[in-house]
C-alpha cells in the first residue's frame, strides 16, 4: 500500500560523489573515563569547550599547547568518546577526520608523543579500530605536532593525525573513541620515543573533514487531529537496516507495513482502515508504539 510522504527534510546519508562535503568539529562528549597522571583541562570551567572547535592556534612543530582552555588531558589509560549529534562523518576522498594532540619536537628533533588508539562507530555500540603498531605507534593519534598557523581542515598542512574511513572499510561514523596507550611506551625504556615525563594523551580537537547532516535519533509521533504520523529515521539506523513501521488491529491483524530509510517523513494515516490500530516503529535503536483512531 502506498503511503503519502508530504515532507522530506533530511538529506540521505550517502550523497553523490560530486556533492559538496560539509565539515564539522565535534560537538558532544558521550563519555569520559579519565586515567591517571594528570588532570589538566578536565574542570567544568574549561571542559568540554576546550576540545570543541579547531586546534590551538599557538601550537607549532616545536611549541606544545598547554593552556587548559586549549587541551584536555585524558591521562594514562584514559578513554574519551566524542562525536557529532547533528552530523555524521562519511567516507570521502582521502582522510575523513583529523585528531589533534599537543605532540611537539625538541632537542635535535626528538618527538614528544603521547599516543592513543582510535576507534570509530556509527551507533556507539559496535566499534572498528584503526590498526596501530605497538612498537612505533604508527596509526595512533598523538604522533604528529599541530600546525596551528595553518588551515586545520587540510591534512596536508594542518598537522595532527588524519584517518581515512576507507582504510578500515567503514562508510560513515558518528562516534570517535580515543584510548590512551602511553603506558605501553613508558613500559619500554628502549623505545626511541620513551620519555620519563610522559603523562598521557592530551586532546586538543577532532575535525570531521567530510560530513553530512543527520538526525541523531529515530523518532515517531502522531498528530491525532490531522491523522498524521511524523517519523525521523537516523542515519545510524538506516545503515543498520533502516526502520520498519507496522500497523495492527486490536486483534493482532497486520494491516499496514512500510520500510523507511534515513530521513524525515509525514505520513497520512488514511492508509489505515477505520477504527483503532496500533502503529509500531522498530529500528536498531528505537521501539515505539502509537495508538491511532480513525
Amino acid at each position: 500500500m502506498t503511503i503519502l510522504r508530504t515532507i522530506v527534510v533530511m538529506i540521505l546519508c550517502m550523497q553523490p560523489l560530486h556533492a559538496q562535503w560539509g565539515r564539522a568539529t565535534i560537538d558532544t562528549v558521550f563519555a569520559f573515563m579519565p586515567g591517571t597522571g594528570q588532570n589538566v583541562g578536565q574542570g567544568p570551567a574549561v571542559f568540554p569547550a576546550n576540545i570543541f572547535g579547531t586546534p590551538a592556534h599557538v601550537a607549532r612543530e616545536d611549541v606544545q599547547a598547554t593552556d587548559p582552555h586549549d587541551v584536555c588531558s585524558i591521562g594514562l589509560g584514559g578513554v574519551i568518546i566524542v562525536g557529532w549529534k547533528g552530523a555524521v562523518v562519511v567516507d570521502g576522498p582521502g582522510a575523513d577526520l583529523t585528531v589533534f594532540e599537543n605532540a611537539f619536537r625538541y632537542g635535535s628533533g626528538q618527538l614528544f608523543a603521547e599516543p592513543a588508539r582510535v576507534d570509530v562507530s556509527t551507533d556507539g555500540l559496535h566499534w572498528t579500530s584503526f590498526p596501530m603498531d605497538s612498537n612505533t605507534f604508527a596509526g595512533c593519534a598523538g604522533m604528529t605536532p599541530t600546525h596551528g598557523d595553518q588551515d586545520p581542515w587540510d591534512p596536508a598542512v594542518s598537522g595532527g593525525d588524519a584517518f581515512d574511513l576507507a582504510s578500515i572499510g567503514v562508510d560513515s561514523i558518528r562516534y570517535v573513541r580515543i584510548t590512551d596507550v602511553t603506558t605501553m611506551l613508558m613500559n619500554d625504556p628502549t623505545n626511541p620515543l620513551y620519555d620519563p615525563s610522559l603523562t598521557g594523551f592530551d586532546l586538543d580537537a577532532v575535525l570531521g573533514l567530510h560530513t553530512v547532516p543527520s538526525a541523531m535519533n529515530t523518532t515517531l509521533s502522531y498528530e491525532e487531529r490531522e491523522h498524521l504520523l511524523f517519523v525521523s529515521v537516523s542515519d545510524a539506523d538506516a545503515l543498520r537496516g533502516g526502520t520498519r513501521i507496522t500497523a495492527f488491529r486490536t486483534d493482532g491483524t497486520l494491516v499496514w507495513e512500510e520500510h523507511l530509510g534515513a530521513g524525515s517523513y509525514t505520513i497520512s494515516m488514511d492508509v489505515l482502515p477505520l477504527g483503532c490500530s496500533f502503529v509500531r516503529l522498530l529500528s536498531a535503536s528505537t521501539q515505539h508504539t502509537e495508538k491511532v483512531l480513525r
